[in-house]
């Protein structure tokens, strides 16, 4: 018994050493020397290296100033190419309707990029004859789309949509102009691309020229009221211009030069574009874009990386083609003529809003084209960037998708 008792005081005591022991306030061990990463279970948290990805929500943006004014230029040249598309429709169903022997014409337009063409070589070898198989079965004798080049002011039209949603800044009186001009030019464009679709792809065939009629009823309805609306617009627009600044992007010396260059361009399209034309005063603005064109030139000698020159030069170059070839009508343009000079215009200002974005992504430290979203403006993301995980429904969350490869470099 007396055995017993001392066993218990014994193991009594043990116990109350160890509990003192264990309170006491140890401190942590101290981190690895090297920054390598501390044993499991030691408490220790290894140190978070600083990201060296820009955080996409400090990465500048193209100002609404600039933007707002880019979509209304856009719009504004682009919708004189329907011009081309007008005179050869209406020309081609003049008095008749939609028929086997009645199809109609959307206009022929230059090509956007004769050069590439001209280097393009001939196919004379053995490998560069189509593909057999059942693709090209399938292909049959299916005739080319008339009007096959897509009528190329399209996707210059749209930009009226994009320049009427965008609310800051507002002009007070012209936005309202150019509400009432997209709603004019957005169902010409729509019905125009219908009317391309429906009769290169031969769907007339299915339905007897049902579709047809009704898009060469609503057609000849629009595309006479065409130059009224124009007129008007171009007022408001030529109103409008001298009030609109652009914002306060920071500029390289070669985006300087291209905002300089499309200024005189636009002059000498204003020129060239009026009724009558204004043949001496076009003369004077070539002289002074080819003069910003060799400053574009010298920017790119003091900075091979800088993207405007590479986006800017091959599009002055041909608008001074197309000013060029008006001047030499003499009188007013006809409306091939006009409308080709209206889309070098339009392409001019794109390839500086291009650039422009690809400066700011540069000067911002982003890498690749992913950066960059809709408008011109960078994609935001998560704090953890990071997909959810989507449930399947009666199953597992579907996992996360992997990260996406890094963005190959942009060619210089």
């Amino acid at each position: 018994m007396k055995r017993r008792s001392i066993q218990a005081l014994v193991f009594l005591a043990t116990a109350s050493a160890c509990s003192l022991v264990g309170c006491k306030d140890d401190p942590p061990p101290p981190p690895p020397a090297d920054g390598s990463a501390a044993p499991a279970g030691s408490g220790v948290t290894k140190p978070i290296r600083p990201s060296t990805t820009p955080d996409p929500t400090k990465v500048a943006r193209i100002s609404p100033e600039t933007m707002k004014r880019y979509r209304v230029e856009t719009c504004y040249f682009g919708a004189m190419g329907i011009r081309v598309a007008r005179d050869a429709y209406l020309a081609s169903m003049k008095d008749v309707t939609p028929s086997e022997g009645h199809l109609p014409e959307f206009g022929d337009y230059p090509d956007p990029n004769p050069k590439a063409m001209e280097a393009r070589p001939e196919k004379t070898d053995e490998t560069d004859k189509p593909a057999k198989g059942p693709k090209a079965d399938m292909k049959g004798d299916r005739k080319p789309m008339r009007g096959a080049r897509q009528l190329p002011f399209i996707r210059h039209v749209r930009a009226c949509s994009i320049a009427k949603s965008l609310k800051v800044p507002a002009y007070e009186g012209f936005d309202a102009e150019l509400a009432e001009f997209d709603g004019y030019v957005s169902e010409v464009q729509k019905l125009l691309l219908d009317a391309t679709r429906y009769y290169g792809r031969e769907q007339y065939k299915k339905d007897d020229f049902a579709r047809g009629k009704v898009i060469d009823e609503r057609l000849k309805t629009l595309l006479p009221e065409l130059d009224a609306k124009l007129d008007k617009f171009g007022k408001a627009v030529e109103a409008w211009y001298p009030t609109s600044k652009r914002g306060d992007e920071k500029l390289d010396d070669a985006a300087k030069a291209s905002v300089d260059a499309v200024a005189e361009a636009r002059k000498i399209a204003v020129a060239l574009l009026a009724d009558p034309p204004d043949a001496e005063a076009a003369k004077a603005g070539v002289e002074a874009l080819e003069q910003k064109r060799a400053d574009i030139e010298k920017a790119r000698e003091a900075d091979a990386a800088a993207p405007h020159p590479r986006v800017m030069l091959p599009r002055i170059e041909a608008f001074v083609a197309a000013a060029k070839s008006g001047m030499d009508k003499g009188g007013a343009l006809d409306a091939a003529s006009a409308g080709a000079l209206a889309d070098a215009m339009a392409n001019l200002i794109e390839a500086d809003q291009r650039g422009l974005a690809q400066l700011i992504r540069r000067s911002s430290g982003g890498g690749g084209r992913g950066m960059m979203g809709g408008h011109g403006r960078p994609r935001l993301r998560g704090d953890d960037d990071k997909l959810r995980a989507i449930r399947r429904p009666g199953g597992e969350p579907t996992p996360p998708a992997p990260p996406a490869p890094p963005d190959a470099p942009e060619p210089q």
